[in-house]
């Protein structure tokens, strides 16, 4: 199949051209494959402080503010993973977003900054096995953002814009709006929860179907913004999971109608297939690519010395969701593209700094054209 001009994609692609593109900092690279076009913004979406353990990436982002181009943002989530009332008590005070501070101030760039993303959901930043810890008061968080805020301030911290990022569905968004701090963007997530009509785990096949989820969000975020002074600019951040080609294709049709949306972040597309990002391709740039050649693929970790290594996690570039090595430290790859694709591993238990690995992925002949064939790829070696 030839490439060249995809009319039926041509009228979706032209409305999503003039939005600005986010994608998580380790997918920033490979956007330009996925989208045909470079992203705007890096998302660093891991940011949390847990039960006194660093996964704050503050490593990640001293990199991403020295190598990024000008013209990129880098949008950061500040909280911790487990969001209830008494953690939003800590807020403000906790050393490591005393480090993020510091570290934002030196950087010298702008930066877009999230308090305690989605805390309206329900179920504690989608931590589903945390379902009690939600936020109940919503003045718990409302202090929490304005202690941050000063925070940052006391430290002569001014390159900061605060980001309002409530979830699409969860409890009542204007009752979370911090009112005493300048909010100068309201990023809508989607819901990812059973709590939650989810974005992303269910098809949206038209317009209907997006404005039902998305309407009521977004005039409530015109208002706030009328309200408080802040800027009409809205964001919209994990539209879409697997089912994306349908989800933007929606979307598509119903940005006339959402004149305030800048942006559309995609912090998961490490977890798409490789036909949701074929799709997502044709409609960002109006040109179809060549037919699905994904794979699925096997491999082995293993230590300089051959040993295998298990417990260990191995995560796609761009992606916060990896695979674990087994006993026999094997991992599995699903709808992976032929070629050299990039990743990170590290020890799961002790944490550590990630390692980067390139894999070369072979294309296999599809004796079936309805079946992903599985190639075995060996052992991969990494420092232990």
């Amino acid at each position: 199949m030839a490439t060249g001009v995809d009319t039926k994609a041509e009228g979706v692609s032209s409305r999503l051209r003039n939005l600005r593109i986010g994608a998580h900092l380790w997918n920033a690279d490979a956007a330009q494959k996925y989208l045909g076009r470079s992203v705007d913004q890096a998302m660093i979406t891991m940011s949390w402080a847990k039960d006194g353990e660093d996964f704050s990436n503050l490593s990640e982002f001293r990199s991403a503010a020295s190598s990024l181009g000008d013209g990129a943002a880098i949008y950061v989530d500040v909280g911790f993973n487990r969001q209830n009332d008494d953690s939003m008590k800590s807020l403000g005070s906790d050393p490591i977003v005393l480090q993020w501070a510091d570290a934002i101030g030196e950087s010298g760039r702008t930066v877009y900054v999230a308090v305690a993303p989605e805390m309206n959901g329900f179920n504690g930043w989608r931590r589903m096995e945390h379902k009690a810890d939600h936020i109940s008061d919503p003045r718990t968080f409302t202090d929490a953002f304005a202690r941050v805020a000063q925070a940052f301030a006391d430290r002569g911290v001014t390159n900061v814009k605060w980001v309002f990022a409530p979830t699409s569905d969860g409890q009542k968004i204007s009752d979370f709006y911090p009112f005493d701090v300048n909010i100068d963007v309201i990023d809508l997530r989607g819901g990812r929860g059973d709590n939650y009509s989810s974005y992303g785990q269910h098809h949206m096949e038209d317009d209907r179907t997006f404005d039902a989820q998305f309407s009521n969000a977004y005039g409530v975020a015109k208002v706030l913004a009328l309200r408080s002074g802040a800027p009409e600019k809205i964001w919209i951040t994990d539209i879409c999971q697997r089912d994306c080609a349908n989800a933007m294709h929606a979307a598509a049709d119903s940005l006339g109608n959402y004149g305030a949306v800048e942006t559309i972040n995609f912090p998961s597309m490490g977890t798409f297939d490789y036909k949701a990002r074929r799709a997502l391709r044709s409609l960002f740039s109006g040109i179809s690519t060549e037919p699905d050649r994904a794979v699925n693929v096997r491999a082995r970790l293993v230590d300089q010395n051959g040993l295998a290594i298990q417990g260990w996690g191995v995560w796609p570039e761009g992606s916060a969701i990896g695979m674990d090595t087994n006993g026999a430290g094997i991992f599995y790859l699903n709808d992976v593209e032929p070629g050299d694709q990039r990743y990170s591993v590290r020890n799961i238990n002790s944490g550590g700094a990630f390692q980067k690995i390139t894999l070369t992925i072979p294309s296999a002949d599809r004796a079936d054209p309805e079946v992903t064939p599985w190639i075995d790829i060996g052992d991969v070696i990494v420092r232990k």
